[in-house]
């Protein structure tokens, strides 16, 4: 049951995030809880996924792995959120883990610095700048490209780290974003890669149905408070694409703000083996410039703003 106590300590993360994620996001941690859940994930792997095992086995202990390694990732949520309870001013701890688990500021920071990247040095300056905010390579790409890269991270960002981390944490409490931070790192590969995270896979896009629409809903309620944007474009952009069957990570967010800020995202990739044909998400401009990126991380703070301000009346309403 969704109590005061949790939906106070998620805003306050939130707000204290947006605030000073400079001083107090994941780069300031000595002892990170994803990093943490990342070295013990990496440990386990290097036991059980083994090249050498059929594919069925491969499967199966992957399958193992993630169930185990959610199921620890719960327990520990549990028993955290327990001692909040019984213990004084335990709360702290569980408000510092909350705030280590959510990510705002740093994205928005980013995606500004790779404008002004793009805007002084092109496209040069924009290779740099673009490994902060997405992990593609961007040494084949051009300068249109890197700019969709880097909005369509920001929407990424949008979801796995803030409406991932809210609905887990509201709904299912410390154990819930513990959990969901654990899947996000089991899936953190592409979808065909090895049989071993089959399973972290599948059920990582499952969950990534709802809380990636959820996130849409909110870029479109952001865009209708911010000037220049296309709200109305935004919901159908969104609507059209959840009809679709073949659906990229967090496309749904995507296809919120393309059609927010009048843009064509996603596309042919380029790689050093040669292009790879995509499917464009929108039907706006595919050659994203500076300002762009600009107008999107406008949108997410607006998109940040929307969630905070729904938890807020929560708080005085429930």
């Amino acid at each position: 049951m969704i109590t005061a106590d949790p939906l106070l300590l998620f805003l306050a993360a939130m707000l204290i995030d947006m605030y000073a994620g400079d001083w107090v996001g994941r780069d300031n941690w000595p002892w990170h809880p994803s990093e943490i859940l990342e070295n013990r994930i990496g440990w386990v792997e290097s036991k059980l996924n083994r090249p050498a095992r059929g594919t069925r086995t491969l499967v199966v202990r992957g399958a193992l792995t993630t169930v185990i390694g959610i199921g620890l990732a719960v327990a520990v949520g549990r028993l955290i959120h327990v001692l909040t309870v019984q213990v004084p001013l335990f709360w702290i701890i569980e408000l510092t883990l909350i705030l280590s688990l959510v990510d705002l500021r740093r994205p928005w920071r980013n995606a500004i610095a790779l404008g002004d990247a793009l805007e002084r040095d092109g496209l040069a300056g924009g290779r740099v700048a673009l490994p902060a905010l997405s992990p593609r390579d961007p040494i084949h790409a051009d300068a249109y490209e890197v700019a969709r890269l880097g909005v369509e991270a920001l929407a990424s960002r949008f979801i796995s780290g803030l409406i991932g981390p809210a609905l887990s944490y509201l709904f299912f409490g410390l154990g819930g974003l513990f959990a969901y931070q654990a899947l996000i790192l089991l899936s953190d590969l592409p979808a065909d890669s090895q049989p071993f995270h089959a399973f972290s896979n599948w059920l990582a896009a499952v969950i990534e149905w709802p809380v990636s629409n959820i996130g849409a809903l909110a870029l479109v309620l952001a865009a209708v408070s911010m000037k220049g944007t296309q709200p109305r474009h935004s919901l159908t952009t969104f609507l059209g694409y959840c009809g679709k069957m073949n659906r990229s990570k967090n496309g749904a967010a995507i296809a919120a703000m393309a059609g927010a800020l009048g843009l064509a995202l996603e596309g042919p990739r380029h790689y050093v083996s040669g292009v790879i044909s995509r499917p464009w998400i929108g039907k706006g401009k595919a050659r994203v410039v500076p300002e762009d990126i600009l107008a999107a991380a406008r949108l997410f703070f607006l998109g940040c703003c929307v969630v905070a301000a729904s938890i807020a009346v929560l708080v005085i309403f429930v």
